[in-house]
C-alpha cells in the first residue's frame, strides 16, 4: 500500500534539488526504457527497485539498447 505523503515525483524532485546527481522523474513504466536507453553508455550499470511489474524494465531496457543504431 502507498504511504500518504510519498510520492515518487517529490523523491526526485528532494535529490535534484540537494544536487545529488542527475535525477529524472518517469511516471510511465513503459516510458522509462526509451528515455534511458540513449543515456546509457558501455559499462553502466542499471539497478531496478521496485515490485510487481518492475520486473518487465529489464527486458524492455535490454531490448531498445540492441535497437541502438
Amino acid at each position: 500500500p502507498k504511504l500518504p505523503g510519498v510520492e515518487a515525483a517529490a523523491l526526485a524532485e528532494a535529490i535534484r534539488q540537494r544536487g545529488r546527481g542527475d535525477v529524472r522523474f518517469i511516471g510511465e513504466l513503459d516510458a522509462i526504457a526509451p528515455a534511458l536507453a540513449p543515456l546509457l553508455k558501455d559499462g553502466d550499470l542499471v539497478l531496478t527497485l521496485g515490485a510487481g511489474s518492475i520486473t518487465k524494465l529489464g527486458p524492455q531496457l535490454l531490448a531498445a539498447l540492441e535497437a541502438r543504431p
